[in-house]
């Protein structure tokens, strides 16, 4: 047998207070953001960075270091931090005082060969699509064409889940 209680016109008020109070304290409250473990600083004037990855697994892996040092990225220093920016740092082995963290380290690289990198890998992914629509055109047949349609979609934004916490 389930009781049922009757609330009292007091108890009634002192609820809608406490849920007045709650959306106000919510108006004030900065947006919550959750934690990552790869915050990094803002990049310097002129300067695209990204995270490398040092070790997986929990061995070195030197030959990826490398690989990205060839490709122009280079560690950043952590004197380079503003003031205020808690970044993790490596101070010690060979990628000592970096910003790093968990087998990871900052890297940087100037804009101008960001953009010739880019415009290099965009000339072969031209260039394989050239040789694809070709290749296709060479034994599409009268009788039976070959219909390409090509499309690419790209949305950047926010994704919301909708939840009642009750």
């Amino acid at each position: 047998m389930a009781r049922v209680r009757a609330a009292s016109g007091v108890a009634r008020t002192v609820r809608a207070e406490r849920r007045v109070r709650a959306e106000d304290a919510q108006h004030d409250a900065p947006a919550y953001k959750p934690v990552s473990a790869l915050d990094a600083p803002p990049a310097r004037p002129g300067m695209r960075q990204r995270w490398v990855r040092t070790m997986m697994l929990g061995q070195p892996d030197p030959s990826n270091v490398h690989k990205r040092f060839r490709e122009g990225w280079v560690p950043r220093p952590a004197d380079s931090i503003p003031e205020g920016f808690d970044a993790p740092t490596v101070n010690h082995g060979r990628h000592g005082n970096v910003i790093g963290i968990e087998g990871l380290i900052l890297c940087e690289m100037p804009l101008s060969r960001v953009a010739a990198r880019n415009k290099y890998y965009a000339d072969k992914a031209k260039g394989a699509m050239t040789f694809v629509n070709a290749t296709l055109g060479k034994v599409a047949r009268g009788d039976v064409p070959i219909k390409v349609e090509m499309k690419s979609k790209t949305e950047l934004g926010e994704q919301f889940i909708d939840q009642d916490e009750d």
